[in-house]
């Protein structure tokens, strides 16, 4: 892409910008481009932000208009003609090869691929250490134990096909640790409906329980924890009147396991809604 950048601000302090994937900005290089930048210079109390970015192939990176315009930490930046302009370098910042995942058929079951995921092989699916940033492009929380948060855009959870732990069928859907995971978008209407999980955690599992979360534009999601026992399938259920707008509710699966010592999973199997 060319032009200026991909965030431009004018005149304009306070802004934020984090979770998101910056790459083939080709600017010009003057000041104000890049992936992100501004056109006029900011007072000298007055600054914008960057955190939890992934910054790759661009001409230029952040581009301040003068110095400290912008303030960036917790951001990736790789392959970058200049990272920075303007901007100092960010105490917890990395230059890492990014390695983006791609759609692609696999030996194990393969959710929806959205532009910016990380393969498993990428440095930046885990780093340990603070991030600035609670929650993802998606809104999902980040773990709470800091060695388990991914880098950049999207919370890796490396949600794979189970096919030895299962409840009724010949899979099931493993998160080998914390974070969450999209399942499927269903369609929905304003009338009763009930929603069905079967979940299973392992024994060493600590901290909240696994649950199933029903997410719709301008309503408060739905959360079910498993209030069970370890090491048996428990039933999770929810029923709700979806808003009869937008036409549809977003389906989660979700594992907070909060122990530092290992890697406890939490398994889901035969998804319903009736």
């Amino acid at each position: 892409m060319g032009g200026y950048s991909q965030v431009s601000t004018n005149n304009v302090s306070g802004i934020t910008v984090k979770n998101c994937l910056h790459f083939m900005q080709v600017s010009t290089g003057s000041v104000g481009s890049g992936a992100m930048g501004n056109t006029a210079a900011l007072p000298s109390t007055k600054h914008n932000y960057a955190y939890n970015n992934i910054i790759f192939g661009c001409g230029f990176g952040i581009t301040g208009y003068a110095s400290g315009d912008w303030v960036e930490d917790y951001n990736n930046f790789y392959s970058n003609t200049t990272d920075r302009g303007n901007t100092s370098v960010g105490a917890h910042s990395t230059a890492y090869p990014v390695l983006l995942d791609a759609p692609r058929l696999l030996a194990g079951f393969r959710f929806p691929f959205s532009l910016g995921e990380l393969s498993k092989w990428s440095q930046l699916l885990r780093i340990a250490g603070t991030s600035e940033s609670t929650d993802d492009f998606w809104g999902m929380t980040r773990p709470v134990t800091s060695s388990k948060k991914s880098w950049g855009p999207f919370q890796a959870t490396g949600a794979v096909r189970e096919v030895t732990t299962i409840h009724g069928g010949a899979t099931s859907i493993k998160l080998p640790d914390a974070g969450q995971q999209f399942l499927m978008h269903v369609p929905a209407s304003a009338v009763s409906t009930v929603f069905n999980i079967y979940c299973y955690r392992e024994a060493n599992y600590a901290g909240t329980n696994p649950s199933l979360i029903i997410r719709q534009p301008g309503v408060a999601e739905t959360k079910v924890t498993d209030a069970g026992s370890a090491g048996a399938w428990n039933l999770l259920t929810a029923t709700l009147t979806p808003s009869a707008l937008p036409t549809y509710v977003d389906i989660f699966i979700s594992s907070e396991n909060t122990a530092a010592a290992g890697s406890y999973a939490a398994y889901f199997d035969d998804f319903s809604v009736t």
